[in-house]
C-alpha cells in the first residue's frame, strides 16, 4: 500500500515537472560564482584574476568593459570541471574602473565571438541579447607610476651590490650596468616593466673614484650603461639615482697594482732572546703600489701569504748560522697594517741582516740582534689602549721581560695568553670582570665610575719583578680625533684617527659591531683642487682606532668630517640592539715635505706647472680609449731628464738620475737600463710629439702619479712627484 502511494506521488512531481517553461529551469541554472581579492590591480600582464567556482562547463569567456565598451578582446578560458575552481588571468593596459564578465562558451557566445565582422561594441550586445548567464565583478586598474627601483648587474649579467676595481690612475675599469624598472606597486619583479628614457644620475663619494658619466638615460631596455675606475686604494660608493624615486648604491673596493715600493715599516724589538728570535723581533714592512696605494692583503692566498713572491735574502749572519732564506716570506698583519716578515727561530747569537726584494727592483732591510737571553732585570707591559669607556674592554698588548744588555723576551704566546711564571691581577670599584690568563678589563656600565681609575699588575715571582699599567674609565666614546694632521701632497698619506670621549681620552668600542661604515665629508679645501679619503684598516674593538688613506692634489688646508656609525648588539644593559653614531672635524694641512720637484699637467691644455711656475709646452695630455696619455719630452725634461729621438728607428732614449729608459713609437717593449720591460700599450706620435701613458712614466722612472677628475667624472690634472 505504501509503495502504491509513493509511486502515485511521483507520477504527479513528474507531470508538474513538464508543465514548467524551460526558461524558468535555465534561470534557475548557476553557472558560475566570480570571486576575487584583487579589488585594486595594476596596469600590465596578467593583471586581473578571477576565480570561477562551481562551474557547470569546460570553457568560459572572459572580458572587461570600460563605460559599457568592450576594451579587452574576449579570452577564451579552460576550467577544470573536477576541481571546480579556475584562475581566470586578462590583461588591461589603461588605468581605470572596469567591470570584468566571465560567460560560458555556448552556441550563441561561440557566433558572436566567431564572428570577426562584427565590433566589439556589437559582440557585447548580441551577448546580452542571448540570455546568456554572465557573471560581473567590478575592479579599478591603477599605475601606480611613483613605485620604481634600480637593479645594477655586471657585464656577465649578474646582480651586484659591489664590484672590485684595480686602482689604477684611470686606465683599469669596469662596466655598470643600470636597469630602471616600473614596480607598479607589486612585491613581486616578474611583472616589473622597463623604463624607457629616463635620465639616471651618477655620482660618487670621493674623487678616488671615477665614473665616467654623471648621468646617462635608460634606452629601449631601460639600461643605462658606465664605467666605473680608480685611482686609489680603498673602499668607496656610487650612487644611481632616478630623481627622488629610486637610487641605488655600488659598493666598490679599490685594488691595488703589482707591488713597485717597499719599505721598513717597524723593528719593534731590534734586541732579541736567541730562543725567539724572528717572532719576537716583529719586523715589518710597508709595500706600494706605483701610485702610492698600500699593497695588503688583496694580494694574499688563503693561508695569508703573498700571491706573489717576495725575493728575501739573509745578507748577513753569524758564521754558525743556518738559516735557509728559502724558509723566509711576509704575510699581511691587518692589525699592524704592514707586512710581517714570518719564518724559523734564528739559531746562532750575532746580528742579522734580512733584505726583501720586490720584481721591480726596489727593497728594504731590515736589522736585527740575537743574543741569549740573561737573567731579567725589568718587566715591562703595555696595553693597547689607556682609557676604555663604560661596559668596555681593556686589552693587554705587550708582556715582556728585558735582561741587563737590553735582550727583550716576550711573555705572550701567539693567542695573546701569559705564559712563564707571570701572574696578573687587577684592582679598581669599576671593574666588573678580569681575565687574568689575557689581562683583558671589563669595564661596568654605571657612570658613577667615570674618571675612577683601574691598576692591572704584572708579577714575576722568580725574578721578583712587577710591572704596572693605570686605565682611566673614560666617559662613553663621543667623537672621532685624529691623531696626525699633516700630510704631503700629491701622495697617499696614513692618518690615524681615534674614538674619544668628550674629554679627550682615547677609547675602544665595546661590544659585538655589525653594519660598521666610515664615511668622510669634505667641508672646505682649496679652490680647484681634489681630495681622495678612505678607510685603510680598523681596530676600532681593541684600540678605537682606524688608519685613513688621504691624498690631496693642492697644498693648503682640508677640513674633514669623520662619522662611524655601527649596530652594536643587545648586551644586559642594552635589550635591544643599539645604533652607534660617532663623528669629527679635522682640518688636514697639505704640505710639500716629501718631493723635491711636482709636476701638473692637465688634460687639453698647453701649459704645464713645475713647482709652481707655469710655462708653455707645444703638446696637451689627452685621453684615448679612456686612457689618459701625457707628452713625454716635456715631462720628462721638467724632471731635469734629457732626451733624445732617432728618427730613423723612432726610438726616444731618455736619462734621469742614472735611470735610462728607451723605448721605441708603435712597440709595448721598452728597457730600463738594458732590463726589457713591456707597456700595457705602445706609445705614438700625435703631431709631433710622443705621447706616453702615465702609467709608464711611474713605471720606467719611480715617479709617484695622481690624478684628479673634474666635476663631470673625467680626469682634470695629473700631479707627478718625485
Amino acid at each position: 500500500m505504501k509503495n502504491k502511494k509513493l509511486f502515485a506521488i511521483l507520477t504527479l512531481l513528474c507531470f508538474m515537472f513538464t508543465l514548467m517553461p524551460v526558461a524558468a529551469f535555465a534561470a534557475e541554472k548557476t553557472y558560475a560564482e566570480v570571486d576575487s581579492d584583487y579589488e585594486v590591480v595594476k596596469v600590465g600582464t596578467n593583471n586581473v584574476q578571477l576565480n570561477i567556482t562551481n562551474a557547470t562547463t569546460a570553457s568560459y569567456y572572459a572580458f572587461a568593459l570600460k563605460n559599457g565598451v568592450l576594451f579587452d578582446d574576449f579570452a577564451t578560458v579552460t576550467v577544470d570541471t573536477a576541481k571546480k575552481v579556475n584562475n581566470v588571468k586578462i590583461t588591461i593596459d589603461e588605468a581605470g574602473a572596469y567591470v570584468v564578465y566571465v560567460a560560458p562558451v555556448t552556441e550563441a557566445t561561440a557566433e558572436v565571438v566567431g564572428d570577426a565582422k562584427m565590433t566589439k561594441a556589437q559582440k557585447v550586445t548580441l551577448l546580452k541579447d542571448e540570455a546568456v548567464t554572465m557573471l560581473e565583478n567590478e575592479v579599478t586598474v591603477k599605475d601606480k607610476t611613483n613605485n620604481y627601483r634600480i637593479e645594477l648587474t655586471n657585464a656577465k649579467g649578474d646582480v651586484i651590490t659591489e664590484t672590485s676595481v684595480a686602482a689604477s690612475s684611470g686606465y683599469n675599469e669596469t662596466e655598470v650596468i643600470a636597469t630602471l624598472y616600473n614596480t607598479q606597486g607589486t612585491e613581486t619583479t616578474e611583472d616589473d616593466t622597463v623604463v624607457v628614457g629616463a635620465d639616471l644620475a651618477i655620482s660618487t663619494n670621493s674623487s678616488a673614484i671615477d665614473v665616467n658619466k654623471t648621468s646617462a638615460t635608460t634606452n629601449a631596455a631601460g639600461v643605462a650603461k658606465f664605467k666605473v675606475s680608480a685611482s686609489t686604494a680603498g673602499t668607496f660608493k656610487v650612487y644611481v639615482e632616478y630623481g627622488a624615486k629610486a637610487d641605488a648604491t655600488l659598493t666598490v673596493n679599490a685594488g691595488v697594482l703589482e707591488p713597485a715600493k717597499i719599505s721598513l715599516y717597524n723593528v719593534s724589538y731590534p734586541l732579541v732572546a736567541l730562543d725567539q728570535g724572528l717572532a719576537a723581533a716583529e719586523i715589518m714592512f710597508t709595500i706600494t703600489d706605483i701610485n702610492g696605494n698600500v699593497v695588503k692583503d688583496g694580494y694574499a692566498d688563503e693561508n695569508g701569504m703573498a700571491a706573489f713572491d717576495f725575493d728575501v735574502k739573509v745578507v748577513k749572519k753569524p758564521a754558525g748560522s743556518t738559516v735557509d732564506v728559502a724558509n723566509y716570506n711576509l704575510k699581511y698583519s691587518e692589525t699592524a697594517a704592514a707586512w710581517l716578515l714570518t719564518g724559523p727561530t734564528l739559531d746562532e747569537e750575532g746580528e742579522y741582516t734580512f733584505k726583501v726584494i720586490l720584481d721591480n727592483g726596489s727593497y728594504a732591510n731590515a736589522n736585527i740582534t740575537v743574543k741569549e737571553f740573561q737573567t731579567p732585570v725589568e718587566l715591562k707591559m703595555t696595553y693597547k689602549q689607556n682609557a676604555v669607556e663604560l661596559n668596555g674592554e681593556a686589552v693587554l698588548n705587550k708582556l715582556y721581560y728585558v735582561d741587563a744588555n737590553g735582550v727583550t723576551k716576550s711573555l705572550l704566546n701567539s693567542s695573546k695568553e701569559v705564559t712563564g711564571d707571570i701572574k696578573l691581577a687587577a684592582n679598581g670599584y669599576a671593574i666588573s670582570t678580569f681575565a687574568a690568563d689575557n689581562g683583558k678589563v671589563t669595564v661596568k656600565a654605571d657612570e658613577k665610575y667615570v674618571g675612577s681609575k683601574i691598576t692591572v699588575t704584572a708579577i714575576s715571582t722568580k725574578y721578583n719583578l712587577t710591572a704596572s699599567v693605570e686605565l682611566v674609565v673614560a666617559n662613553e666614546a663621543s667623537g672621532v680625533k685624529y691623531a696626525n694632521t699633516n700630510a704631503d701632497v700629491a701622495v697617499n698619506n696614513t692618518l690615524t684617527a681615534n674614538i674619544v670621549d668628550v674629554d679627550g681620552n682615547k677609547v675602544a668600542l665595546n661590544g659585538t659591531m655589525s653594519d660598521l661604515d666610515i664615511s668622510y665629508v669634505v667641508l672646505d679645501k682649496p679652490e680647484g683642487s681634489k681630495v681622495a679619503i678612505s678607510t685603510l684598516s680598523q681596530e676600532l674593538a681593541q684600540k678605537g682606532q682606524f688608519k685613513v688613506s688621504f691624498t690631496a692634489s693642492e697644498i693648503g688646508t682640508y677640513k674633514v668630517q669623520t662619522v662611524v656609525t655601527y649596530e652594536q648588539e643587545a648586551t644586559e644593559t642594552n635589550a635591544k640592539p643599539v645604533v652607534k653614531y660617532y663623528s669629527g672635524i679635522e682640518t688636514i694641512t697639505v704640505g710639500n715635505t716629501g718631493f723635491e720637484d711636482i709636476v701638473v699637467m692637465s688634460i687639453g691644455s698647453n701649459e704645464i706647472v713645475v713647482n709652481a711656475a707655469t710655462k708653455a709646452i707645444d703638446a696637451a695630455p689627452i685621453v684615448e680609449n679612456n686612457r689618459t696619455f701625457v707628452p713625454f719630452r716635456a715631462l720628462a725634461e721638467a724632471f731635469g731628464a734629457t732626451v733624445a729621438y732617432d728618427e730613423a728607428t723612432q726610438a726616444v732614449t731618455a736619462e734621469l738620475n742614472g735611470t735610462t729608459v728607451v723605448m721605441t713609437i708603435g712597440s709595448a717593449t721598452y728597457t730600463v737600463n738594458g732590463v726589457e720591460k713591456t707597456a700595457d700599450v705602445a706609445p705614438f706620435i700625435n703631431g709631433s710629439r710622443t705621447m706616453v701613458p702615465v702609467r709608464f712614466v711611474a713605471e720606467a722612472f719611480g715617479i709617484t702619479v695622481t690624478p684628479t677628475y673634474d666635476d663631470n667624472g673625467a680626469t682634470a690634472d695629473i700631479l707627478f712627484a718625485k
